[in-house]
């Protein structure tokens, strides 16, 4: 059990989570578009201007950040979500850097009360270390696990506040974190965005 919540979070922070228990979730009219992961036969819904980048075109976009800084440690996430655990992954992301959004297939694993534990024992130090590495403060929003049907989604949602390292200014950076249990299948979702959406209604029109 430990070995597969590992890896199933290796790439991803995370906060503290309620209890194991029922959360409304939205399933609004989002505007947004399907990219279809063809190895997957997934579609994820994702907003408009959000693309699907190859591996070699997230590799040159990172060699393209100007803050050393920031360069660096955007390499160091993209080695550790292509290397460090089992299972294909994908990395999404907007044109203007407002959005990212990242995929992960992972092992088939019951969502409840004991693996929101599990989480939270592995995370919970990594989600501050990872405010001190971005010069950022941390704060949590909400966390617990949706149930919807069959489906079962361990959501979090937290916030990040501090200086940009892109622009130099004051910024909030909103990361929305999913474990998804859907048809037999289990998934990784994370957004990071510098704008508040409505991540709950695209990640209940991903198609399978």
């Amino acid at each position: 059990m430990n070995r597969i919540i590992y890896i199933i979070l290796f790439s991803f922070l995370f906060i503290q989570c309620e209890d194991d228990k029922h959360i409304a979730v939205s399933n609004k009219n989002v505007e947004g578009r399907y990219i279809h992961l063809e190895a997957e036969n997934i579609y994820l819904y994702v907003p408009k201007k959000v693309k699907l980048y190859s591996n070699d075109e997230y590799v040159q976009y990172i060699n393209g950040i100007e803050n050393k800084q920031f360069r660096k440690m955007e390499r160091a996430r993209y080695l550790q979500m292509k290397y460090g655990s089992a299972g294909n992954f994908y990395i999404m992301a907007s044109e203007d850097s407002e959005i990212d959004v990242t995929f992960r297939t992972v092992p088939y694993i019951p969502i409840n009360k004991e693996v929101s534990q599990e989480i939270l024992k592995y995370l919970n130090r990594d989600h501050k270390a990872g405010g001190r590495i971005l010069g950022l403060e941390s704060s949590f929003s909400r966390a617990g696990i949706i149930k919807k049907g069959d489906d079962r989604i361990f959501r979090a949602i937290f916030l990040y506040k501090g200086i940009d390292l892109l622009t130099g200014k004051n910024a909030e950076i909103y990361t929305y974190f999913y474990l998804v249990n859907r048809e037999g299948k289990s998934f990784v979702l994370s957004f990071n965005s510098r704008k508040a959406y409505d991540f709950d209604s695209y990640v209940q029109k991903i198609r399978l």
